[in-house]
């Protein structure tokens, strides 16, 4: 019986001493340090950029992805800006254009707020606005992309007819298709 209460204090102490009081975790977002974007006349730095993996028939075919914290003073719940672009062909780079009549490349933004408001989640389209890709001259190096885009949301279905603008810059490094 001595010899198992001994062993009792040797784990207890142990385990006394073992312990610590951890500060309380605070959580920070993940920055890319790889852009910027403008929302609605704000300026937010992007969260992640990525270029998605294309066909290694269309080298020239792009798909963008991209997110910012568009969170404002008081406001404690999630609210963000993600979107995408594609380009079908970016040959050498350059400016590329879009309006409802005539289409260069293809763009969606959501804005998922819920920070009490009625629509959690806004779907928008350019108006019209220039999408610029300075082109990755190799796989590995970097390509850079700069944007300015006039916005109108998609309310069931239909385009309204407010507008909200929307401009951005980020760079990534460029990844050649799987083969």
């Amino acid at each position: 019986m001595k010899k198992s209460t001994g062993y009792f204090f040797i784990v207890l102490f142990l385990s006394v001493l073992s312990c610590k009081k951890t500060p309380e975790y605070v959580q920070e977002p993940y920055l890319c340090n790889c852009g910027n974007l403008s929302w609605a006349g704000a300026s937010y730095p992007m969260l992640g950029v990525h270029q998605a993996s294309a066909d290694t028939l269309r080298p020239d075919y792009r798909r963008y992805h991209f997110s910012s914290d568009v969170r404002i003073e008081g406001e404690e719940k999630t609210h963000s800006i993600s979107g995408w672009f594609v380009v079908e062909n970016i040959a050498g780079g350059g400016q590329f254009i879009t309006d409802l009549g005539a289409q260069q490349f293809s763009c969606e933004i959501d804005e998922y707020n819920l920070n009490g408001v009625p629509d959690t989640l806004k779907r928008f389209i350019p108006i019209s606005g220039s999408l610029n890709i300075s082109k990755a001259q190799a796989p590995g190096l970097s390509e850079g992309v700069t944007f300015q885009l006039t916005l109108g949301q998609i309310v069931d279905s239909t385009l309204s007819t407010g507008s909200i603008s929307c401009s951005g810059d980020f760079s990534l490094i460029y990844t050649a298709p799987i083969k």
